[in-house]
C-alpha cells in the first residue's frame, strides 16, 4: 500500500473509533440539534431494534417547523414533531434501527429539512453489532489507568470559522472500583467532559469534546488534553479538527464576486528523484474569479519544508510551490497529497497530488 493511502486508512480508522456528537450544533442561527451523531456503541445481534432521539431547539425569534426527515435505508423508521416550534421550544426526531443486518458496523444518515435553514441537515446513527456481547476490556483496548478507550485519538470533524464543533466517544471503567475522571493541561480551544464524571465499575460513560475555531488556526490541527484518572495524570489524548472558512452568511452576490482558482490539473508528475534531495513541486492555476485568491494553509500527509503561495489577483495566473525533503519520504512509487484551505466560496478546500518515484 502506498504511504499516502496508509495514512488515509489510519485517519479513517480514527474517525470510526470515536463517534457520536453530543453537544448542540447550531444551523444558520435558526435551530440547534443535539446530538448530530448518535452512537449506539457496541451491541449484540439479540439486542433487538435500537431507538434514539435527536432534540431540535428553536433558537430564532420566529416559529420554525421540521418539514421532512428523509432516511437513506429501509432499516430505519423515523417520526418527528409535526407542530411548529415557537421561539425557545424544542421538538424531537425519533429513530429506530431494525438491527437485522447481522454482526457488522453500521452508519445511517438522515436528511432533515427545517424551515428557514438554507440546506438539509445531515444527522447520523452509528454502532457496531457483534454476534455476542464482548468483554469491556476487548472493546476498549487502549488504557489510561482504569479507563479504557477504543483509541487515544479523536477526529472531531470539519470546523467552520466562527463556530464550535463537538464529538463524543464511549469510554469504560475497566476496574472493580468507581473511576473519577477529570482533565488537566487542556488546550484553550477545547472543552472536555465525561458523563458521568465518576464512572461505576464495569460501566461505560460518554466523553464529549468541543473544539472552538480560531482565525489564527486553519486546516488540520491537533489539540490535546491530559486525563486524570483517580487523581493520576496519564498520557494526553489527541483531538483533530479541520478548519475552513465560513461562507454561510455570504449572499449570492458576494459569492459571485469571490475568487475562483482553476488549476492546470490536480496532479503533478515529478518523475524519479534520488532519496535525500530537496523535492520542489509547483502547481499552476488561474484565478478566474472577481477578487484576490488567498490560501490560508497548505496541509500535507508528509513533512513539508516550505510552501510559497502568494495571493493572486482576479484574472491573473498563480503558482503554489512546495519544497520537501525526500529523505522524509519512503522509497518506491509514491503519491503525495496536499490540501489547500482557501478563501474561495466555490472551492474552500482543494486537494492536489504529486506522483513519482523516490529512488534509494
Amino acid at each position: 500500500m502506498k504511504p499516502g493511502r496508509i495514512i488515509s486508512a489510519i485517519a479513517a480508522l480514527l474517525m470510526l473509533a470515536w463517534t457520536a456528537s453530543a453537544a448542540p450544533d447550531v444551523y444558520d442561527g435558526i435551530v440547534e440539534i443535539t446530538p448530530r451523531v448518535y452512537d449506539f456503541g457496541d451491541v449484540s445481534v439479540d439486542a433487538g431494534p435500537l431507538s434514539c432521539s435527536f432534540t431540535v431547539k428553536n433558537i430564532s425569534e420566529g416559529a420554525v417547523a421540521i418539514l421532512q426527515v428523509g432516511k437513506t435505508c429501509g432499516c430505519t423508521e423515523v417520526s418527528w414533531t409535526r407542530e411548529p416550534l415557537r421561539s425557545g421550544e424544542s421538538g424531537k426526531i425519533n429513530v429506530t434501527y431494525s438491527n437485522e443486518d447481522g454482526p457488522m458496523p453500521f452508519e445511517k444518515s438522515l436528511n432533515v429539512y427545517i424551515s428557514g435553514v438554507s440546506h438539509p441537515i445531515i444527522l447520523k446513527i452509528r454502532g457496531v453489532v457483534h454476534e455476542k456481547k464482548k468483554p469491556l476490556a476487548e472493546v476498549y483496548p487502549v488504557r489510561r489507568g482504569a479507563m479504557g478507550l477504543k483509541s487515544d485519538s479523536l477526529f472531531v470533524g470539519n470546523l467552520e470559522q466562527g463556530r464550535t464543533i463537538s464529538q463524543s466517544a464511549k469510554i469504560a471503567n475497566l476496574s472493580k472500583s468507581p473511576l473519577k475522571l477529570s482533565f488537566t493541561d487542556t488546550d484553550p480551544h477545547v472543552k472536555i467532559s465525561s458523563d458521568p464524571a465518576t464512572i461505576p465499575p464495569g460501566v461505560t460513560a460518554t466523553l464529549t469534546v468541543s473544539v472552538a475555531s480560531d482565525r489564527a488556526l486553519w486546516g488540520r490541527n491537533v489539540y490535546t488534553a491530559v486525563p486524570v484518572v483517580n487523581g493520576k495524570a496519564g498520557e494526553p489524548l489527541r483531538f483533530y479538527a479541520v478548519t475552513k472558512e465560513n461562507f454561510s452568511t455570504w449572499t449570492d452576490a458576494e459569492r459571485g464576486k469571490g475568487s475562483v482558482p482553476m488549476f492546470e490539473g490536480s496532479t503533478v508528475e515529478f518523475g524519479k528523484v534520488k532519496k535525500g534531495g530537496i523535492l520542489t513541486l509547483s502547481f499552476k492555476y488561474t484565478n478566474k474569479g472577481k477578487s484576490a485568491f488567498h490560501i490560508y494553509k497548505t496541509d500535507s500527509d508528509f513533512p513539508v519544508l516550505e510552501v510559497d503561495a502568494p495571493d493572486t489577483k482576479a484574472a491573473e495566473k498563480g503558482l503554489v510551490t512546495v519544497r520537501m525533503d525526500s529523505s522524509k519520504i519512503g522509497t518506491g512509487i509514491v503519491t503525495l497529497r496536499f490540501t489547500l484551505i482557501t478563501n474561495s466560496p466555490l472551492r474552500p478546500v482543494i486537494t492536489l497530488f504529486a506522483a513519482g518515484e523516490i529512488l534509494p
